[in-house]
């Protein structure tokens, strides 16, 4: 309802008013347009550029300082190698987790950012199985057949492999059998166990701290010749052969290498 006394309007103005307002909407959404992408660009620019959302600290989690793997959250972070001022966004995490692996009491590793300025890594430490002598030291050895870390003198709780009579080139490949052989180990039988022999991957040999010998052959079938041996050792001897667990054996004189009977 139009006031009195208010002057109707003119036909040029509403026609001039009807002109602006379609002017003002032909720029809204161009102007609306740059605003965004201005702020899409500024984001942009802080997250991958500038150093407002740089990596400050490094984060590490699952380390721990041990007499073997001395693996400490001082030995990740320096392993660890991000240049000062580096964007969080474009920090190259997979690299972070090769660089730590390499660390030779690491048995695995992962990286994530945690915002705004943080790197965590998170470190799964080598846990050592058996003992072994190597270079003049006690060295740790863990289920993989991977030697690692250093004891100040040999520990106790933990049986010593040799793979001495061992071909070189298939050294490595006995111990990582031995390994495995000891980690499949029953606990009761693992807590008789002083030492291992591995002369082949297909040749390891148990020696009891009560001086008794078992063939164990591969780490293949380990919990069949466990249940066959518990019972087997029921009978007094000197060794004991389960490398077959159908055909299990005893006998009252010390075992010989397996190459060496196989030759006969």
């Amino acid at each position: 309802m139009r006031r009195a006394g208010a002057r109707p309007a003119r036909p040029h103005e509403r026609f001039l008013r009807r002109r602006r307002a379609v002017r003002s909407q032909r720029w809204r959404w161009p102007l609306l347009g740059l605003a965004l992408l201005a702020l899409v660009a500024a984001a942009g620019w802080a997250v991958f550029v500038s150093p407002l959302l740089a990596v400050r600290q490094v984060d590490v989690t699952g380390a721990a300082t041990s007499e073997v793997a001395r693996l400490s959250v001082e030995k990740v972070r320096a392993q660890v190698d991000v240049p000062a001022d580096t964007p969080l966004a474009r920090v190259d995490l997979e690299g972070i987790v090769g660089a730590v692996e390499e660390l030779p009491s690491v048995a695995s590793a992962t990286a994530a950012r945690d915002w705004p300025s943080s790197v965590t890594v998170t470190v799964v430490e080598r846990r050592p199985v058996a003992a072994i002598e190597a270079h003049g030291a006690w060295r740790a050895l863990d289920a993989g057949g991977v030697i690692f870390g250093a004891y100040r003198r040999l520990p106790g709780g933990l049986p010593q492999v040799s793979a001495s009579q061992a071909e070189p080139a298939e050294r490595d490949a006995a111990l990582a059998e031995a390994a495995a052989v000891v980690t499949a180990l029953e606990p009761a039988i693992a807590a008789r166990v002083s030492s291992v022999e591995a002369s082949s991957r297909d040749d390891v040999v148990l020696r009891l701290a009560s001086g008794e010998q078992v063939r164990w052959g591969s780490a293949e079938d380990s919990a069949v010749k466990a249940r066959v041996l518990t019972v087997l050792l029921r009978v007094p001897a000197a060794a004991y052969d389960v490398s077959v667990p159908e055909l299990p054996t005893t006998s009252q004189t010390a075992l010989e290498p397996a190459s060496s009977t196989s030759s006969r």
